[in-house]
């Protein structure tokens, strides 16, 4: 969601992967696919309006969107856990030409999302549940910002996260 823009961009399901490195300063990586994007106006209580012309498009040609970050968990003041993603540039979200898309063909997506720990949080689960929205965005208070071109940003959603490969099978986790 971006209000300045007074648009959102909804996808209908992402996928990821990533590597957790482990230590005294653990981080991740991940890439993220978001899949069949569309762009709908929003109004001023931020609720969804009529769709626009903009045709989101990959270097597949496909209505996706392209992603990749680094993360690692942090806490806030009230010791609750939040994972800070960082990419310089996540994204770039381009457009179809000749489609009478009134925004930008091309616009990166860059600095800081921040995801909400809801589950796995100091308790192992076998699949955490990861929350962002501009509530969780603004909870950090450190001035965590995502950025659509120059303008502030915001994910809207939930994620559930797990191990991959047969030697993680059914294994839980969470994150500290």
């Amino acid at each position: 969601m971006v209000p300045a823009l007074s648009i959102e961009i909804v996808c209908e399901s992402a996928t990821g992967t990533g590597t957790i490195i482990s230590g005294p300063a653990a981080t991740a990586s991940a890439t993220v696919l978001f899949e069949k994007c569309e762009v709908f106006a929003i109004n001023a209580k931020q609720e969804l309006g009529e769709l626009l012309p903009c045709h989101v498009i990959n270097e597949s040609g496909n209505l996706h969107v392209d992603a990749k970050g680094t993360g690692k968990v942090v806490l806030n003041a009230a010791k609750e856990a939040f994972l800070l993603a960082e990419g310089f540039p996540f994204a770039t979200v381009k457009f179809l030409s000749g489609t009478g898309c009134p925004l930008p063909l091309k616009t990166e997506v860059k600095g800081q999302a921040v995801f909400k720990l809801v589950t796995g949080n100091g308790s192992e689960v076998l699949e955490p549940l990861i929350q962002s929205s501009e509530t969780i965005q603004k909870a950090l208070g450190a001035g965590d910002k995502l950025l659509y071109g120059i303008n502030e940003a915001f994910v809207k959603g939930s994620a559930k996260t797990r191990l991959l490969g047969e030697t993680h099978k059914n294994c839980t986790f969470g994150y500290l």
